[in-house]
This record gives C-alpha cells, sequence and structure tokens, in this order.
C-alpha cells in the first residue's frame, strides 16, 4: 500500500474519486484518464481550471473514455 502521509485532504479526495471512476468502467486499473474525470469533478481546484481552460468538460471527457 501507498504511504500517504504527506498527501493532502484534497489529493487523497482526487485519487478516489478517480478510483471511483475506474470501477465505475468496470476498468482494473486506475489511469490518467480516471484522473482526468476525477479532476473534472473537484470543481474547487486548479486541476479543474487548468482541464476547462483546454476546452474539456466532465460529460464529454467521459464519453471519449467510455468510447475509447
Amino acid at each position: 500500500m501507498m504511504d500517504t502521509s504527506n498527501f493532502t485532504g484534497s489529493l487523497i479526495e482526487t485519487l478516489n474519486l478517480a478510483k471511483e471512476e475506474a470501477k465505475a468502467l468496470r476498468h482494473n486499473f486506475v489511469s490518467h484518464e480516471h484522473l482526468i474525470l476525477a479532476l473534472l469533478k473537484k470543481r474547487d481546484t486548479l486541476g479543474f481550471a487548468l482541464i476547462e481552460e483546454c476546452g474539456a468538460d466532465y460529460a464529454l471527457a467521459k464519453k471519449k473514455v467510455v468510447e475509447w
């Protein structure tokens, strides 16, 4: 298991959201696609702002991951 003692609460929450995204899609591992989906769910973060600035949104990103 990973040592998360130096992780912020926000990072742990994001990683847990990514894990939930992977599980919902019946994927056996968490990858960058799941992390992006998780960041797009956490609207109060810098990660969300950066990804949104590039034109991404959760619905479109989820659709693309499912299609892939």
